[in-house]
């Protein structure tokens, strides 16, 4: 197994926040990212984005893949997503990128379930 470097620039904040703008270029809604590492367990940090489609949560997807590639951060465990169920997981080892539909984000309550997060303040 090669490790790859991680570029010099490489900020685990910056990251995060670059991918929330370029997620927000393609018209994500409502993003949040949740910093759950005072809380314990195994990932730290959530991003959660609400699409307005199937296609779109495709886009987004893709999105954030490039954008994590960028910093050579790549997914832990690489699949074909299934984009038709509105909700897609992208684990990339220190964070995680949920993309789903609204119907999805109220159905499972994952806000609720971050909410002992501290909110990251992407937009600065």
């Amino acid at each position: 197994m090669t490790i790859e470097p991680i570029a010099e620039s490489f900020s685990e904040e910056n990251l995060l926040k670059q991918i929330a703008h370029a997620i927000d270029d393609k018209k994500g809604d409502n993003i949040m990212i949740y910093d759950m590492r005072a809380e314990g367990g195994y990932i730290g940090i959530h991003i959660v984005i609400t699409a307005l489609s199937d296609l779109h949560i495709k886009n987004l997807t893709k999105e954030a893949i490039d954008k994590a590639l960028e910093h050579n951060v790549k997914l832990v465990y690489p699949n074909q997503p299934n984009f038709e169920s509105g909700w897609v997981i992208l684990d990339f080892g220190f964070f995680v990128v949920h993309i789903l539909t609204l119907e999805k984000r109220e159905f499972y309550k994952l806000d609720a379930q971050f909410s002992k997060g501290k909110p990251m303040d992407w937009q600065n």
